[in-house]
């Protein structure tokens, strides 16, 4: 989102106490803070969560940070790129908030990296079973698997790449084939 405006009062415009996270979740929808607008602000109807207070100092300690990566869309995130390289089975998976949503599907194709993957699972499809398959299509990829709820909040597609040896069954069972050898992965 550009901007965000978060009002702090009910439908009746009396003070409205906001449940521990959903301030954290609106807020991080923003791009940039200065862009959210904060109307009918009061702080003490902000309630934090014990736990989540005492997650958050945990994490500050030195020894659990974890050093910080700005990921470019053209940089490399996978040692080997070619499909069946070598063991490694590259598996990609994005909750996506509706694929169709906008413009998710182009993105996705935009993707440098996503085109390196063996499998690729994608969840919170927000799909029907009206929307037809092949309005799904990934470049370089075979859609395997949809699970369509016709929910506004669920659902999913599984889909492989179409350049390597990579075969999902019905079992859920995924080979990989690279030379003379062969990798089974059981999938759970």
């Amino acid at each position: 989102l550009i901007y965000i405006i978060i009002d702090f009062t009910d439908i009746n415009n009396k003070p409205m106490r906001v449940h521990a996270g959903f301030f954290n979740v609106a807020i991080t929808r923003v791009k940039k803070f200065v862009n959210a607008y904060l109307k009918h602000f009061d702080r003490s109807m902000v309630s934090t969560s014990k736990k989540v207070e005492a997650e958050l100092l945990r994490l500050s300690k030195p020894e659990n940070k974890h050093p910080f990566c700005k990921q470019f869309l053209s940089d490399s995130v996978f040692k080997y790129e070619n499909p069946c390289d070598n063991d490694e089975l590259k598996v990609v998976y994005l909750n996506i908030n509706g694929m169709l949503h906008a413009e998710h599907l182009i993105d996705l194709n935009c993707d440098h990296n996503l085109k390196h993957a063996d499998v690729i699972c994608i969840a919170e499809t927000k799909l029907s079973d009206e929307i037809p398959s092949e309005s799904l299509k990934l470049e370089g990829f075979v859609l395997i698997k949809r699970l369509d709820f016709n929910s506004s909040s669920i659902g999913m597609a599984l889909y492989q790449n179409e350049n390597n040896e990579v075969q999902l069954t019905a079992n859920n069972i995924i080979s990989c084939t690279e030379s003379s050898t062969k990798t089974q992965i059981m999938s759970c």
